[in-house]
């Protein structure tokens, strides 16, 4: 084993080596430490604003060039490339999708408006908006799948709603247009029986036919069972009176009194009336009628007395009058002797008496 230096046992250590400081080493390593990281966050910034600047490049073009175009183009060289034509497919597809749905949503109101002008059939409807859900997300088909079957799901609601709007007005409108039919057809069917009400020889029987033969066209129809009762007994009512005053208007005075007063008496009752319908009804209409035609014959009667009266003024005078003017009133005279109690036949009478004298 060595021995230590005599100095040693004096109590002296000799100088042991403490090691080298290296601070200017240090310095150097934290600035390029520094340095480095400074490089790091330029780096990242530099790429930051690259990516930035193709994003913002990216949505230029779509601006400047349009979605479709573009989505077009990149389908056609295989995809896009690079940040720049990544953004601006996605933002030109996004873009697209909301034109496309835009369109067609139009396209679909468009639809709805002219059907409804043109009082288009719910069929027909249906197949132009079928043609809008299946068509329109075609233009994307080929671009973006994924999108365009998103679309078509977009569009396939729309059309369902547009298709049950369309349904609700067309059951509206059919209903519209029955009611129309079925009342043209109920007007038709009255005026025909109303009309032959006053023809000669339409019975009664005949006008019942003929209502049972409208009530069933009616009733083909899809009008109600009410209604058509109501109809029916409506137009009979009025055939009924329109064929009885036609057949009371071409009957004798004579005629005419004794039909009033069988009724008025409670004899007989009027076809599809009972007693008071029957009363009111001689007494609204069929008595005016009598009295009018009363009157006329005492207009008549009036006349011949008064023809008769100048007549025998000709005579007195020494003139002469014609064998056919007498004749002629002889016929009027007969006419009216059984409502004016003969007065018109007795002027008669005397002046053919006068003229004989003279």
């Amino acid at each position: 084993m060595g021995r230590l230096p005599r100095y040693q046992r004096l109590g002296v250590r000799d100088r042991q080596f403490q090691g080298t400081d290296y601070a200017g080493f240090r310095g150097q390593a934290r600035s390029a430490q520094a340095m480095s990281e400074a490089f790091d966050q330029m780096g990242q910034f530099l790429y930051k604003q690259a990516q930035e600047d193709s994003v913002q490049a990216g949505l230029e073009r779509v601006r400047s060039e349009g979605a479709q175009p573009i989505l077009e183009r990149l389908r056609e060289q295989g995809g896009p490339r690079g940040l720049e034509e990544k953004t601006a497919y996605e933002a030109a597809n996004r873009i697209a999708v909301a034109e496309i749905r835009t369109e067609a949503e139009l396209e679909i109101t468009k639809i709805l408006d002219q059907g409804q002008a043109k009082k288009l059939s719910y069929s027909a409807i249906q197949a132009q908006l079928k043609d809008v859900s299946d068509g329109f997300p075609a233009a994307l088909s080929d671009i973006d799948p994924v999108s365009a079957g998103l679309l078509r799901t977009q569009l396939q609601e729309a059309t369902s709603k547009a298709e049950l709007r369309y349904s609700k007005w067309w059951t509206g409108e059919i209903a519209k247009q029955r009611k129309v039919k079925q009342n043209q057809v109920a007007a038709n069917e009255a005026e025909f029986i109303l009309g032959n009400a006053t023809v000669p020889g339409y019975t009664t029987q005949a006008i019942d036919d003929d209502i049972a033969k409208g009530a069933q066209t009616l009733l083909d129809l899809g009008v109600k069972q009410e209604l058509v009762d109501e109809w029916s007994e409506g137009i009979k009512e009025k055939a009924y009176k329109e064929n009885f005053l036609f057949d009371f208007y071409q009957k004798p005075i004579d005629e005419q009194r004794d039909l009033m007063e069988s009724v008025l008496e409670g004899e007989k009752t009027l076809p599809g009336m009972d007693y008071e319908k029957s009363i009111r009804f001689v007494n609204g209409l069929l008595r005016p009628e009598y009295n009018r035609n009363l009157a006329a014959v005492k207009s008549q009667s009036d006349f011949v007395v008064n023809k008769a009266e100048d007549a025998e003024d000709i005579l007195v005078s020494g003139g002469r009058i014609s064998q056919d003017l007498l004749a002629s009133m002889r016929d009027k005279a007969n006419d009216v002797a059984e409502f004016d109690g003969g007065a018109a036949l007795n002027a008669v009478n005397e002046l053919q008496e006068t003229d004989t004298f003279f």
